[in-house]
């Protein structure tokens, strides 16, 4: 517990002048009288040192008690702040955390609807593969009516956006051609995806569909051989088969 200096002080005072008059009670009695002068002064300046030498003895302590507790309370400090650092790292962690655990538990309540749905879908000729499912038509329509019944299934003629997209497809097409969603409608020879998209080989390994001249072209997917797979510009109006895609999962 700290100690109050200035009371230190006074006690010692108040020890100096209780002995100081004890002294010169002794110092009236002829008994203790040799030289009264002398040996009062010797005395004051024997209480005097005595009483210094313990006030600068406990100042010193006191100095280095003062020293030990401003370092405890910088380590404090310090440690202080590398637990508020520790704690907002966690917290923001904690908002990390569960802004994954709502989108994950969003998906899961979105599976959960649509599950059932995916089963019978699935159920109805459907073929999963990724996070779409792909319908492989078993008649032939024009590219519009071919379009049409992929909405119709609210889906689309399909988008091939990789070469494992396009492998899977050539897979289940066998030797037929089929329509997909590729079309030559605006004459720029420029051709778009039905979402918009243009056209690019850049991740495909077919070749470029030749562009239309007079009349709207659409594109078909096509096996010519079983080591040749490519594009195939055709009028619209032509029948053929047709592939849809109906993405699941965003």
């Amino acid at each position: 517990m700290p100690v109050n200096l200035e009371r230190e002080y006074e006690n010692e005072c108040l020890q100096y002048d209780t002995t100081r008059k004890v002294d010169k009670t002794r110092l009236t009695d002829t008994r203790y009288r040799v030289n009264p002068e002398a040996e009062a002064d010797l005395l004051n300046t024997s209480y005097y040192n005595l009483t210094k030498d313990k006030l600068w003895t406990r100042y010193t302590n006191l100095d280095k008690q003062k020293d030990q507790l401003q370092t405890s309370y910088n380590n404090l400090i310090m440690e202080k702040k590398q637990l508020q650092t520790s704690f907002n790292n966690l917290v923001e962690e904690n908002k990390q955390v569960q802004s994954s655990y709502n989108y994950l538990d969003t998906k899961l309540k979105k599976l959960h609807q649509m599950f059932p749905r995916v089963v019978e879908i699935i159920s109805l000729e459907w073929k999963p593969f990724n996070t779409s499912i792909y319908y492989f038509s078993t008649e032939k329509k024009n590219w519009v009516q071919s379009r049409q019944y992929c909405r119709l299934k609210e889906a689309d003629l399909v988008i091939i956006n990789s070469q494992k997209e396009e492998d899977f497809i050539i897979e289940l097409l066998g030797n037929k051609s089929a329509w997909v969603g590729l079309i030559d409608k605006d004459k720029e020879k420029e051709w778009k995806w039905v979402d918009g998209t243009v056209f690019r080989t850049g991740n495909l390994s077919l070749e470029q569909p030749i562009d239309g001249k007079s009349k709207p072209h659409a594109g078909k997917i096509s096996i010519e051989a079983e080591w040749k797979k490519t594009w195939i510009s055709m009028p619209c109006a032509h029948e053929d088969w047709w592939v849809c895609e109906k993405i699941i999962f965003e």
